[in-house]
């Protein structure tokens, strides 16, 4: 049974499923979907064309669909989309999308916690973590299984590959790769994210295999161009397409090769 608060303005228009929970004060507008299980604390604002899924706790004085923060905001149908089991902390903000045909996404079972910003056309996956007072600029993209510390902030159109963590206070000016480890001002790569691949549960055999790109990558003295070629003549050879091996590599060598900020350079 759908629970709204007395106090709550929620438009006729809305679509609400079984068992959401809209708190005090809050506003949801016409063009808002929320799924089944969905809890929607105290002075919440979701407004325009956003499509919230399943099993989602959003806390107070969130704001989600304003206009993107972008002085040439170009999308006459701004979107966004949130998936399953997602948990936004107090004050979070999501952005609609500026540039026409794009969303701003979000996965499952991500943990937003308190005054996280994130920017218009962002795009995130699953089982992020992001800690209070970051914020994502503008078509930043994040993989699966990233970890950002407070104070981070991520300049426009950075991408971080999946299972990279970033330390606290530190800037995000270029792509981050997967499982590498971002810290200091100006942020530098200084190593893998080993914790989180152990709390994953990587195999021993696994663990090296990103220990090998990460030293094929950062370790050698060949131009950062020529890294996804190394990788590619080097060690993706040896092993079977389709395999877990021959996929880890693959993408890794399809986020070097799709970056357009540069990749960050290592620490010297």
């Amino acid at each position: 049974m759908t629970n709204i608060h007395k106090t709550a303005l929620v438009d006729e228009k809305a679509r609400l499923a079984e068992n959401v929970e809209i708190g005090p004060f809050s506003i949801i507008g016409p063009d808002v979907t929320i799924g089944a299980g969905t809890k929607i604390g105290a002075y919440v604002q979701i407004k325009n064309c956003v499509e919230i899924g399943n099993e989602n706790q959003i806390f107070h004085g969130s704001s989600i669909g304003e206009l993107g923060q972008d002085l040439t905001f170009s999308n006459p149908e701004p979107k966004i989309v949130i998936g399953n089991k997602n948990i936004l902390r107090e004050n979070v903000v999501i952005h609609q999308p500026a540039k026409q045909g794009n969303t701003t996404r979000l996965g499952d079972q991500n943990y937003i916690m308190c005054n996280v910003h994130l920017g218009h056309d962002v795009r995130m996956g699953n089982n992020n973590i992001i800690a209070p007072t970051s914020a994502l600029g503008g078509h930043v993209e994040l993989e699966n299984n990233v970890y950002i510390s407070g104070l981070v902030a991520i300049h426009q159109f950075v991408h971080i590959g999946r299972y990279a963590i970033i330390g606290g206070g530190t800037p995000a000016l270029l792509d981050v790769p997967p499982y590498s480890m971002l810290t200091g001002s100006p942020g530098a790569i200084t190593g893998l994210n080993m914790v989180a691949m152990r709390r994953a549960k990587f195999s021993s055999d696994k663990i090296q295999l990103v220990k090998n790109i990460y030293k094929a990558v950062f370790m050698r003295n060949a131009i950062p161009a020529k890294a996804p070629d190394i990788l590619e003549g080097e060690m993706l050879i040896k092993y079977q397409p389709g395999s877990e091996e021959y996929l880890l590599i693959k993408h890794y060598i399809d986020f070097l090769r799709a970056s357009k900020r540069g990749i960050t350079p290592r620490q010297t």
